[in-house]
């Protein structure tokens, strides 16, 4: 071969050198890739007689380095080398996080997201009511004579990951405590809405390895009651660029008994 370069390697990549001049060949790297010794399952293409692989498959297969993307750029560290990396709130998050804190089920453990229970809740918070351009549904074959919004579970799982970082459950039927219908790989949740959202924004903090703290407030002064809801955001290599690493919910009293 010409040359072996260790490479980021996306369909954007291979587009952009399709762009900048003439490929002449575009094909699955068809050598083996051994380690120590040790033979490596490592996807890769070549092109042109030059090998392009992406860094994190190989900075797992070889160690002693780390891969990273955080503000359009690629950090590479060894040696314990920590990036100082900020996650920056904007006016989008912050009206999505509003929603958020009423769609959301509380967890404090990222353990949670991989149970059932937890997988329920956030199918039937997160969809339920929310009305969409996917397919709707009206049916009396479950005894439920409403009208039905079907979300596909490929993109169900794709907000799942997106979100949290990590798989949801497989949910079907099968699961007892669901709160929605699954059939033809479709989540099936009636139609309708949340309502206004109380939540109001309350400031952001720093914490720990470039994450940020997030704060929202609802006061309901008929039950004399104080929602406070806190999100735990770290940076992340994914379209959104964070993943909610917690969210807690507490309540406390607008006035102290016997005030007025």
């Amino acid at each position: 071969m010409k040359g072996f370069i260790c490479g980021l390697l996306s369909g954007a990549i291979l587009t952009s050198l399709i762009g900048a001049y003439a490929v002449n060949s575009i094909y699955e790297n068809p050598y083996p890739v051994y380690v120590n010794g040790e033979q490596k399952q490592i996807q890769g293409y070549n092109v042109d007689d030059y090998s392009y692989f992406k860094l994190r498959d190989i900075a797992d297969a070889v160690g002693g380095f780390d891969v990273d993307f955080h503000n359009d750029t690629i950090q590479i560290s060894k040696d314990g080398y920590v990036y100082e990396n900020s996650l920056e709130f904007t006016d989008e998050m912050k009206i999505a996080f509003q929603e958020y804190a009423v769609r959301i089920p509380d967890f404090a453990e990222q353990s949670a997201l991989d149970t059932q229970a937890f997988a329920s809740e956030f199918i039937s918070g997160f969809y339920g009511g929310k009305v969409t351009d996917n397919e709707m549904w009206t049916t009396f074959q479950y005894d439920f004579p409403e009208m039905f919004w079907g979300h596909p579970e490929s993109e169900v799982r794709e907000q799942y990951k997106l979100l949290f970082g990590c798989d949801m459950p497989v949910m079907t039927n099968d699961y007892a405590d669901r709160r929605y219908i699954y059939q033809d790989g479709y989540y099936w949740l009636p139609a309708g809405n949340i309502g206004e959202l109380g939540d109001e924004y309350q400031g952001v903090k720093e914490i720990d390895n470039g994450g940020i703290e997030v704060t929202y407030q609802q006061d309901i002064p008929s039950d004399n009651k104080r929602f406070t809801t806190v999100f735990t955001l770290y940076p992340a290599d994914n379209e959104n660029g964070y993943i909610i690493a917690s969210k807690i919910q507490s309540q406390s009293q607008l006035t102290a008994e016997g005030e007025y």
